[in-house]
């Protein structure tokens, strides 16, 4: 069995927004957790015992660039050589243009597409064909990918739309190239489009800001027999945004205590060492932006374990928004749901 972790959309050095500026912690996230997340990014990948990892574009994020960070991708890439584990790697738009994003020298596990045109690479031993195309296009290179290499799992590897912006006709090209794993990027919302052949977005792997709520991560890819046999979500954000409507149709002091059953609830799901951010949306009852205020202060103030940030949102309009699953449902108290 082979297997690899697919992720996309790391943005690194991408602060995040929204976060509230009482906590110590949350300065120090808001400039840090992109790059956090690429540590634990690595650290999954060797904790599986994956065989690859596959970053499909907007590694970096344009003019966001630190040379800290810059040393520590190096490092982390080294670490992964050291492994015995190679890199592929498509650019993205925001790659395209961070100006520095040729400017030092990887380890020699790392590999990154070209531009011109898509192309293949086969690494030994792995049973995998890897077909990648590098800039983030308008102009679909869908016809210009190779064919399938036999008896391998060929994984083609692009940052594009939703399937390269066309939906099902997009899919459609996609699956006729006879590919069995499809690693897409662009999305920030994991996004599986199909199963037969399956094509990916993994989705962001940090959050940036509450507009990105929810488990943030990458994709670990199983394989065998020339077939894709498994594919799992891993949670890996270091801050995971949750937008938490509170019903206020029985006064302030009922929605504060509801709001601390949901931060509770909510901040238990949180896998070992994230932070969460919450966002409050009161919704079924009018609430004055001073009253409000007064009553995220008081959150935001409590010592819950595991929130680093506790803001508000404005009430939204045409009543309360269905949840999105019976799984957000369960996460929290009665009377409020999760965003649409």
């Amino acid at each position: 069995m082979t297997t690899f972790v697919h992720t996309a959309d790391l943005h690194l050095d991408s602060p995040l927004r929204g976060l509230s500026p009482k906590r110590p912690e949350a300065e120090r996230l808001a400039r840090d957790a992109t790059t956090d997340a690429l540590g634990r990014l690595v650290a999954a990948v060797l904790a599986e015992s994956a065989d690859a990892l596959v970053i499909a574009g907007d590694l970096w994020d344009g003019g966001h660039h630190r040379e800290e960070t810059v040393r520590r991708f190096r490092e982390h890439m080294g670490a992964l050589h050291d492994a015995g584990v190679p890199v592929f790697v498509a650019d993205g738009a925001h790659d395209t243009a961070y100006p520095g994003r040729h400017a030092w020298p990887m380890p020699p596990n790392v590999h990154r597409f070209g531009h011109e045109r898509p192309e293949t690479r086969v690494p030994d031993g792995l049973g995998l064909a890897l077909h990648g195309h590098g800039p983030h296009t308008a102009c679909s290179p869908v016809p210009a990918f190779p064919d399938p290499v036999p008896g391998a799992v060929n994984v083609g590897l692009w940052h594009c739309g939703r399937a390269g912006g066309a939906g099902p006709t997009a899919e459609r090209a996609l699956a006729g190239l006879g590919y069995q794993y499809w690693a897409l990027g662009h999305l920030h919302r994991r996004t599986v489009a199909s199963t037969a052949p399956w094509i990916v977005h993994p989705g962001a792997l940090q959050g940036r800001g509450a507009d990105e709520p929810g488990p943030k991560g990458a994709t670990l890819v199983s394989t065998g027999g020339g077939a894709v046999t498994g594919v799992r979500h891993l949670d890996l954000a270091p801050v995971r945004w949750e937008v938490i409507d509170v019903d206020c149709a029985a006064g302030l002091s009922e929605a504060l205590e509801r709001a601390r059953t949901a931060l509770r609830r909510t901040a238990a799901l949180l896998v070992p060492g994230a932070r969460l951010a919450a966002v409050l949306r009161p919704v079924h009852g009018a609430v004055a932006d001073d009253a409000l205020r007064a009553l995220v202060d008081r959150l935001d103030g409590d010592d819950v374990p595991g929130v680093v940030s506790v803001t508000a949102a404005p009430a939204p309009a045409g009543g309360l928004p269905a949840p999105r699953s019976a799984l957000e449902r369960s996460r929290l108290p009665r009377g409020a749901t999760a965003p649409a």
